[in-house]
C-alpha cells in the first residue's frame, strides 16, 4: 500500500502523534509564518539548497504481540538482498521487548515507538481488535512518500519504481475505493487584472463537464464584488498573504509571483493541478491528477512552463520551498524560473495540456491554433483586454508573435456560453478602451500588413466602459 503526506483528518484525529515534535515549532505557532525572522545567516549556511529529492521508506508495523518478529527480519533482509535504497522503519508498540528490537534493528529496521490504535468495530480480544494501528503511518511526515509492507510478506524483487505510483495505491481488493482529493486551483495577488480570466477559467472546466474542485487564492487586492463573481462562477476562494519574489526588481510584474507557492499549503486536497488565470480548458484533463508531482509541460528542450502543474500538497514542501527562495536564485525573477531551478527532476505533461500562444515560426501569416489542444495559454495581450472581434495582438508587431484570431475566438465562445450575470466582470475599462484604440491608430499610421485594423469594432463592452480596477 502507497501512502503520501499526513492528511489533515488523521492529525486531527490520532493523538499522540509520531514525530509530530519534528514540525518546524515557529511555524507552528498559531499559524503564523515566522519563519522568516527565524532563520539566521549561520542555519541558512547549514542548508543544503541543492535539488528536491522525494524522501522515501518502506514501512510495516507490530503490535499486541511478538508473534511477527520474524517475519519483519525476513522482510527487512529481502528488501535489503534486492538493493534498495531506501529507508527501513517498523512502527512498534510496547509488547516488542527489547532483545527482539536488538533484532529488528540488526536486521536494518530503523525502530520508532507507537501508541496502538483500537479498532472501534472490533470484538474485543479479537485478532483485529488493534488493526487501527497501521494508521500511525500517516503520521511519518519525515517522508514524502511510504510503501507500507504487511511483516508477513517478501521481496522478491527490487519494487523501489513504485514509489512512483500516487497515494493510496494498492494491489487490487475487492474492498470500496479511496478517492483521492483532487483539485484545480489558480491564484489571483496584487489586482484584479485577471478577474475575468478566472471567471472563464472556472466556466470553461465545468463546460468540460470536470468533476473535481476548484479552488482560487487570492490577497487583498481582489475586491468583494470581484470575489462574489468568482463564487458565482463556481471558485471556492480562499485568502492569502501574498509572499515576495526576493530577487525580482521592485513594482516589476512578476515581483509577488512566488505567492504561486501558496498551493502548497492546500493539504486538504492530496494533488491539485494549478492553471494560470489566463489559461482556458478546451477538453476535459481530470486524467492528469494520475501524474505524480512535479509535473509540467515543457516551454523547452529542458525547462517546464509554470501556467500548468501536478502538485502534491504539503505543509513540509511548503517550508522547503520558503528557505531554499533566500538562496535559490530565478532565472527570470519570478516563480517559473525558481521552481525550474528547485525541481530539476521533473515529468513532463504532453504540451497540448499547456499550449502557449506563441508563433515563432516564419510563413506562419495565419496563426491557426492546431494539434487540437487540451489547453490554451494567452500568452501577450488577454482576450479580455481585446475587443471581441479580434485579437488585438495584430495592432503591435512587437506582439504579433502571441496573434491569433482562432485561439481568441475560442475564449469568447466559452465567454458567451457562460451565464449573462458573470459577463459583467468582463468589461472594458477606461484604459483598455484607451490602449486599444491607441493602436489601432498606430497600425492604421503603419499600414500594418495583416489589415486587422481595418475591421470595425462590433463588441457591445465598447457601449459600456467602466472606470478603471
Amino acid at each position: 500500500m502507497l501512502i503520501g503526506r499526513c492528511t489533515l483528518s488523521l492529525r486531527v484525529l490520532v493523538l499522540m502523534p509520531v514525530g509530530s515534535c519534528q514540525i518546524a515549532p515557529a511555524y507552528a505557532q498559531a499559524g503564523k509564518e515566522i519563519w522568516r525572522y527565524f532563520m539566521s545567516q549561520a542555519r541558512l549556511a547549514k542548508l543544503n539548497y541543492t535539488t528536491y529529492h522525494q524522501r522515501e521508506a518502506y514501512v510495516t508495523v507490530l503490535h499486541s504481540s511478538e508473534a511477527y518478529v520474524w517475519g519483519a527480519i525476513a522482510l527487512a533482509q529481502s528488501i535489503i538482498q534486492k538493493n534498495s535504497s531506501k529507508d527501513l522503519v517498523l512502527l512498534h508498540d510496547k509488547s516488542v521487548s527489547g532483545k527482539s528490537l536488538r533484532d529488528l534493528r540488526a536486521a536494518g529496521w530503523k525502530t520508532k515507538w507507537i501508541s496502538r490504535i483500537r479498532s472501534p468495530f472490533a470484538k474485543k480480544d479479537s485478532y483485529n481488535e488493534w488493526n487501527y494501528s497501521k494508521l500511525r503511518v500517516w503520521q511519518l511526515i519525515e517522508y514524502d512518500k511510504i510503501i507500507f509492507i504487511d511483516s508477513d510478506l517478501l521481496v522478491l524483487k527490487n519494487i523501489d519504481e513504485f514509489f512512483f505510483y500516487p497515494e493510496l495505491s494498492a494491489a487490487e481488493q475487492n474492498y470500496t475505493t479511496y478517492h483521492q482529493r483532487e483539485a484545480y486551483v489558480t491564484v489571483l495577488h496584487s489586482s484584479e487584472a485577471y478577474v475575468c480570466g478566472a471567471i472563464a477559467l472556472a466556466q470553461s472546466i465545468i463546460q468540460k463537464n470536470s468533476s473535481k474542485d476548484r479552488v482560487l487564492l487570492h490577497d487583498k487586492s481582489i475586491s468583494g464584488k470581484s470575489l462574489r463573481g468568482l463564487r458565482a462562477a463556481a471558485w471556492k476562494t480562499k485568502w492569502i498573504s501574498r509572499i515576495c519574489s526576493p530577487f525580482a526588481k521592485k513594482d516589476s510584474y512578476n515581483e509577488w509571483n512566488y505567492s504561486k507557492l501558496r498551493v502548497w499549503q492546500l493539504i486538504e486536497y492530496d494533488k491539485i493541478i494549478f492553471i494560470d488565470s489566463d489559461l482556458l480548458v478546451l477538453k476535459n484533463i481530470d486524467e492528469f491528477f494520475f501524474y505524480p508531482e512535479l509535473s509540467a509541460a515543457g516551454n523547452d528542450k529542458v525547462l517546464f512552463n509554470s501556467g500548468v502543474m501536478v502538485i502534491e500538497p504539503s505543509l513540509r514542501k511548503f517550508e522547503d520551498l520558503m528557505l531554499k527562495s533566500f538562496k535559490v536564485s530565478s532565472y527570470n525573477g519570478g516563480d517559473q524560473g525558481f521552481l525550474n531551478e528547485v525541481f530539476t527532476w521533473w515529468h513532463r505533461l504532453p504540451k497540448r495540456i499547456n499550449h502557449l500562444k506563441v508563433f515563432s515560426k516564419q510563413g506562419d501569416k495565419e496563426h491557426q491554433v492546431g494539434d487540437n489542444p487540451y489547453a490554451i495559454h494567452y500568452l501577450g495581450l488577454k482576450p479580455w483586454m481585446c475587443y471581441k472581434d479580434y485579437d488585438c495582438n495584430w495592432d503591435m508587431v512587437s506582439r504579433h508573435i502571441f496573434a491569433s484570431d482562432s485561439a481568441h475566438k475560442k475564449w469568447w465562445q466559452v465567454y458567451d456560453a457562460m451565464p449573462k450575470k458573470l459577463q459583467q466582470y468582463c468589461a472594458l475599462t477606461k484604459h483598455m478602451d484607451k490602449r486599444i484604440k491607441k493602436w489601432r491608430r498606430i497600425a492604421e499610421n503603419a499600414s500594418l500588413a495583416n489589415g486587422h485594423w481595418k475591421i470595425k469594432p462590433k463588441d457591445p463592452r465598447q457601449y459600456h466602459i467602466v472606470d478603471n480596477k
